[in-house]
């Protein structure tokens, strides 16, 4: 039976959604302690504000809409909770740490199937229940941030890896997220920054100066990731500093333009006499 195609219509004009904080996905990792879950506590957009579901007891002295996650049932029903509510007063839901939130899933799992690890099941049937239980989940709140504005952020910690190549070993920084979970949550993210320290002497701004920034351009050494385009390849680890460049309040600094040889002297013969005044 052909399919109708009456209803349907052809763009005829481009379009592009905007790249406003409410309507992107993040991953940001980094080191214990560095300052992730205070970045996404300033997400706040008018009277909405940002909600953690947390797995990790280090907020406590972050102000924030937040409820604490003991288990994956309990994440599975706020899950439900926001999708049925659609609340209008959330700007962005954090999940911190995905890598916890993981592994609360995969305990979830074996606990159901009666087995102490996901490799008791045979012909790595353990392995895919964990990750189809937990990207329905997590897909949930993607369609919901798609659907209704609200963002959706990820937090975990950083490690080094070593990268083998043909002739030299290198290191890189990459999230701590287990595979399946990175397989899943980093290819929806449009932003993936690595908040980490720089080796530059602080200066006079005191305590934004002590060399936390946010990379956001991947090579060699760091994972990270920018679909904007709008964002610089590292910043200071501020929201209201990121927030400039996607929401277009700092443009991107001018090339500074090429200097220009001096203009020849006109011989003495040659230049024009004044008349008097």
């Amino acid at each position: 039976m052909a399919e109708n195609t009456s209803a349907l219509s052809l763009p005829t004009t481009p379009t592009l959604e905007g790249s406003k904080i409410s309507q992107l996905k993040w991953l940001l990792y980094g080191p214990p302690g560095i300052g992730k879950s205070t970045f996404f506590s300033k997400a706040v957009d008018g009277k909405r504000m940002p909600l953690f579901l947390y797995t990790d007891p280090g907020l406590r002295f972050i102000k924030a809409l937040k409820r604490p996650i003991m288990s994956w049932r309990g994440f599975k029903k706020y899950v439900d909770l926001l999708v049925t509510t659609q609340p209008k007063h959330v700007s962005m839901v954090v999940i911190d740490t995905a890598d916890l939130l993981f592994r609360l899933c995969r305990r979830e799992v074996c606990q159901a199937r009666g087995i102490e690890h996901v490799s008791d099941e045979q012909w790595g049937k353990g392995y895919d229940m964990v990750r189809d239980e937990f990207e329905q989940e997590i897909a949930k709140l993607a369609k919901l941030s798609d659907a209704g504005g609200m963002g959706l952020a990820f937090i975990s910690h950083s490690k080094d890896v070593e990268i083998r190549g043909r002739t030299v070993r290198t290191s890189k920084l990459v999230p701590t997220l287990p595979k399946q979970a990175h397989d899943i949550v980093t290819p929806m993210c449009d932003v993936i920054g690595y908040a980490g320290f720089t080796m530059e002497k602080a200066d006079r701004e005191g305590k934004d100066a002590l060399g936390r920034v946010v990379y956001f351009e991947p090579d060699e050494t760091v994972e990270a990731k920018d679909r904007s385009g709008l964002l610089p390849a590292r910043c200071r680890l501020d929201f209201d500093e990121v927030r400039k460049y996607l929401e277009g309040d700092t443009a991107p600094e001018a090339e500074a333009e090429p200097e220009m040889e001096p203009e020849p002297e006109l011989e003495p013969e040659t230049v024009p006499k004044r008349g008097k005044k």
